[in-house]
């Protein structure tokens, strides 16, 4: 998400882990095994799908080997990324109908996880989803509507004195249906210049944090923001979150909140 302005730094909070019972363990492997269910990779804003070459062939030399190329997919909605969430959710729906995917699961970044998480509200068959550094509860860098004219930032607004938040991610997630074993999230440090943890993290949720690799980042430098991406612990993370729910990175879930590796 690339912003041409600056904003006040936003307070967060860091992520909380999420114990499993063994029983669900169980489960989880049973429902892994031999899975092939499709993986697609959603961009955030003023980006494309590009953004994804280096999880992506992270995700393809996995060591157990099931996430082949046939199996990653990646949603293009460049060309119309600065319009309404709402309305490239729905490009994201009908996206989905025409590849005849079936039931999915959804890694995001930034701006992409809600277009994901509104999309699957709507009913996309979305099993689970991962949101990167996703403005859940909003964003500082788009707080000024008549500075950034942008519909898409019109809906994820934040204040960041008061923390209020648009009323698009107010009814998001009044209505959202979260569980540790359907959304994960996954944020840069307490606040990577254009996205606050706090704002990341969703109750409900496996909600994880990773340490930054370098300082710096503000809401016209996105390089921190989009570091997540190059990160192999998030990669892995996301492809066991894949694999087996809460149960695959519940036992590292304290470790991503104070290790800076890789």
């Amino acid at each position: 998400m690339v912003f041409r302005m600056r904003a006040a730094a936003v307070a967060a909070a860091v992520g909380v882990g999420v114990a499993v019972s063994g029983a669900a363990s169980v489960v989880a492997d049973e429902t892994r095994a031999g899975d092939t269910r499709p993986v697609v990779f959603v961009h955030g804003l003023h980006a494309g799908p590009g953004v994804w070459s280096s999880m992506k062939e992270r995700f393809e030399k996995g060591t157990a080997g099931d996430f082949p190329p046939g199996r990653l997919h990646a949603f293009d909605y460049s060309e119309t990324t600065e319009d309404h969430i709402a309305d490239n959710a729905k490009r994201l729906s009908d996206w989905l109908s025409s590849e005849q995917l079936g039931e999915v699961d959804v890694v995001s970044h930034s701006m992409g996880g809600l277009v994901a998480r509104k999309a699957q509200e709507d009913g996309a068959t979305i099993r689970r989803i991962i949101t990167l550094a996703t403005p859940n509860h909003g964003t500082g860098c788009c707080w000024s509507p008549t500075r950034h004219p942008w519909q898409a930032c019109q809906d994820m607004w934040r204040d960041t004195l008061f923390g209020t938040e648009s009323d698009f991610l107010k009814d998001l997630n009044a209505h959202a249906h979260i569980t540790p074993d359907t959304v994960m999230t996954y944020a840069t440090g307490t606040d990577d210049g254009q996205v606050a943890a706090d704002s990341v993290h969703l109750d409900g949720a496996v909600n994880l944090t990773i340490e930054p690799e370098t300082s710096g980042g503000s809401c016209i430098d996105p390089s921190v923001h989009n570091s997540i991406l190059d990160r192999e612990k998030v990669a892995t993370d996301s492809m066991n979150f894949l694999r087996y729910g809460a149960a695959g990175v519940s036992q590292q879930s304290v470790l991503s909140r104070q290790s800076s590796e890789p």
